[in-house]
């Protein structure tokens, strides 16, 4: 289910600041990209769940990655820790800390920033966003 559509419903009426990633994919037409988000504000808002909200990007000319680089830093770091402990910091890496959006010349330029030492974690450059509920 489609609840918006447009730049302008996007950055109004959504934050996805501490949200966290859970899924990345390209839809069948492979020019849509598919972000899945825990949506964090519904729990901050009194709600008992989060939604998965998936925003799709359509139409995109430009999505690059940019995967933080923890593991080159401290690799002894994680030897010792447990699988649990291991998934928590993991899921800190797909926590947005600031994202940004723009029109520029009829084009949607957005990206995410996720942790402190990874300042573009996704840039993205397509025609249209919406948000979907599944």
């Amino acid at each position: 289910m489609i609840l918006s559509k447009g730049f302008e419903a996007f950055i109004d009426d959504y934050c996805f600041t501490d949200s966290t990633v859970i899924e990345v994919k390209w839809d069948n037409n492979l020019l849509d990209l598919l972000v899945v988000f825990d949506y964090f504000w519904d729990i901050h808002q009194g709600k008992k769940e989060s939604r998965k909200l998936t925003v799709r990007f359509q139409n995109c000319m430009r999505a690059n990655f940019n995967m933080p680089n923890v593991f080159e830093k401290t690799p002894q770091k994680f030897k010792n820790m447990s699988q649990d402990e291991l998934s928590s910091y993991i899921y800190g890496w797909y926590t947005i800390t600031h994202y940004y959006a723009e029109m520029n010349n009829g084009l949607i330029d957005v990206s995410f920033r996720t942790v402190d030492e990874n300042p573009q974690w996704l840039v993205i450059k397509c025609e249209e966003i919406w948000v979907e509920i599944k």
